[in-house]
């Protein structure tokens, strides 16, 4: 996307007039942009394995959990296939009961997120167990000029466009700029609107895995 928005800025023989690093943090911002448009998006929900226990350890890293739905979760022993419950403790009712209660190793019925995102496994479970859920993630950012949209390819067109509507003021009155602003003006509402349709969930929630 880097090269195609150079293309359109008509900076394309070194040494540019536009660095990388400004274009990629014009396709940053952009990306950005679309995914907080909505905490509904459907690529934001996953489905499945959230993250597997190690025996006789408490704390797990996820990082990006936006939302779990508390009554989706449960796990399954690692070589069984029945389905047990786990829960949702919250973060304040743990913190209260840490100066009470000594937990040992053995099948575990919570799951508590510690801030900022910690998870921790209550009692400290005592074998390997497959934790499973329905979860949303947070808007997630590039991290390499390499990385694509989250979405289909199908749409990766728009966090061009978007991003146009920024580069178009770098070169302002220019007929690259007006050249991309028309691009906007005529390409951007239609697939704006295909977007949504597609990814914009209007569900307040999910049940359960099936």
């Amino acid at each position: 996307m880097i090269r195609r928005l150079r293309v359109s800025l008509d900076d394309i023989t070194e040494p540019y007039q536009i660095s990388t690093d400004q274009l990629y943090l014009l396709l940053q911002g952009a990306y950005m942009g679309i995914q907080r448009k909505s905490t509904q998006w459907k690529f934001f929900h996953k489905r499945g394995l959230f993250f597997q226990t190690i025996a006789g350890q408490e704390d797990y890293t996820k990082t990006k959990i936006n939302y779990i739905n508390p009554d989706s979760i449960f796990m399954i022993e690692d070589g069984l296939t029945q389905r047990m419950p786990l829960y949702i403790k919250e973060y304040r009712d743990w913190v209260a009961e840490q100066t009470t209660s000594v937990i040992d190793s053995q099948t575990p019925l919570y799951l508590i997120h510690t801030p900022p995102f910690k998870w921790k496994v209550e009692p400290i479970p005592d074998k390997v167990w497959a934790i499973y859920a329905d979860y949303w993630i947070k808007p997630t950012e590039f991290t390499s000029e390499s990385d694509e949209p989250i979405w289909a390819e199908e749409f990766h067109e728009i966090v061009l466009l978007e991003a146009m509507k920024s580069a178009s003021a770098l070169k302002p009155k220019t007929k690259e700029a007006l050249l991309m602003d028309a691009q906007v003006a005529n390409l951007l509402p239609d697939l704006s609107r295909s977007f949504a349709n597609r990814y914009l969930d209007t569900t307040i929630g999910a049940g359960p895995l099936l």
